[in-house]
């Protein structure tokens, strides 16, 4: 829990420091993100200056995570390079073998998948001189299997972009 509020305090901070202030550094990225327990691709386009989709496909110990996100940027003032981000979106899950699935409570689900809501924040830097980006983020997820359950996760993400 005292990770959870750490991370919550930097967001919140994060929301009066950074501005909109200057455009995006690039349109679209494509790459790797990887987290904890999952590995995976991410897509991201800017739709407009500020405001960017973003699909995921994750894989793990027999599972297979897709998301959709859309998220508002902020720049950091003097910093059109690096970008606080927030968002939220939903995602669907599938288990092999109808997977065996637990939660925090270690109650344990056999189904072959499950969707859910997706809440994110994060920020991302571009590289001035190499087309490449590089985010870091929080973003924590309520999957809907018997009752709504919360869970969390943070990853890296690093990407081509164009």
């Amino acid at each position: 829990m005292k990770k959870f509020t750490i991370c919550v305090s930097v967001l919140f901070y994060c929301l009066f420091v950074f501005q909109p202030v200057a455009a995006q550094a690039y349109s679209t990225g494509v790459g790797i993100r990887i987290d904890g327990l999952m590995t995976g691709f991410t897509l991201k386009h800017f739709i407009t200056k500020h405001s960017a989709a973003e699909g995921m496909i994750s894989i793990g110990h027999k599972s297979i995570i897709a998301a959709a996100l859309f998220e508002q940027h902020l720049s950091f003032k003097g910093s059109p390079s690096l970008n606080f981000y927030y968002g939220t979106g939903m995602h669907v899950s599938f288990f092999k073998d109808g997977g065996r699935y637990y939660n925090t409570d270690r109650k344990i689900y056999n189904i072959p998948k499950a969707a859910g809501i997706d809440f994110i924040a994060g920020i991302d830097y571009k590289f001035s001189r190499v087309p490449i980006s590089f985010s870091m983020d929080f973003k924590p997820f309520i999957d809907f299997v018997d009752g709504a359950q919360f869970y969390h996760d943070g990853s890296i993400s690093v990407r081509y972009t164009f």
